[in-house]
């Protein structure tokens, strides 16, 4: 099966607080990405900062600490893939400022992995990063890379378009980052309007 993967190591500059600890639906963005991963992922490794606070975690719920505080998403999953010892062949990416992620998204995409190649989607023309599938020997052998923008560039992929992706994810709110406090008080009311279902 494969292996996922939850980034929450990024300053949260822009909102002004953690996003790993910010609540929805009476959970934390981080506890409720981790929750939906490990629903369709048998191993789940979160890569936090050095010396970030965390919520609890379920006990097999691996920590990966980057070596550099604030090192970009690039690099802590590099670092990750480098240093966790994955055996699959490929692994499912996501930060924890994507709460509305889903076990169908991630079935789905799953099921467009192909040998040495990410599955990406493209959202508004631009490939998005997050959530995304990426090969693991073909990621690591791309380790003086420093960001997201350049790693896409030197992988293969399978791209999703924009209405392939909306026969599992109408709102394409998979692919929508919770950056900012205008961001989070969508995201609040996105989750109330019932639009989505709580995950399991």
């Amino acid at each position: 099966m494969m292996t996922g993967i939850v980034l929450c190591g990024g300053a949260s500059s822009r909102m002004g607080q953690p996003k790993a600890l910010l609540e929805i639906d009476g959970e934390t963005f981080l506890s409720r990405s981790v929750q939906i991963v490990s629903s369709v992922c048998n191993r789940v490794i979160v890569v936090a900062g050095p010396n970030q606070e965390l919520p609890v975690l379920p006990d097999q719920i691996e920590i990966c600490r980057d070596l550099v505080e604030h090192c970009g998403p690039a690099r802590a999953l590099i670092s990750a893939l480098e240093n966790c010892l994955i055996n699959s062949d490929h692994v499912f990416v996501t930060g924890c400022d994507y709460p509305f992620i889903s076990a169908g998204l991630i079935q789905w995409m799953a099921r467009l992995a192909a040998r040495d190649a990410a599955v990406l989607a493209v959202v508004g023309g631009v490939f998005q990063p997050m959530p995304a599938i990426y090969p693991v020997k073909a990621t690591c052998g791309l380790s003086e890379i420093q960001s997201m923008k350049k790693l896409l560039a030197q992988l293969p992929a399978t791209k999703i378009t924009e209405s392939e992706l909306r026969q599992v994810d109408h709102d394409l709110a998979a692919f929508k980052p919770i950056n900012t406090p205008e961001d989070y008080e969508w995201a609040v009311r996105y989750a109330a309007s019932g639009a989505i279902r709580k995950p399991d």
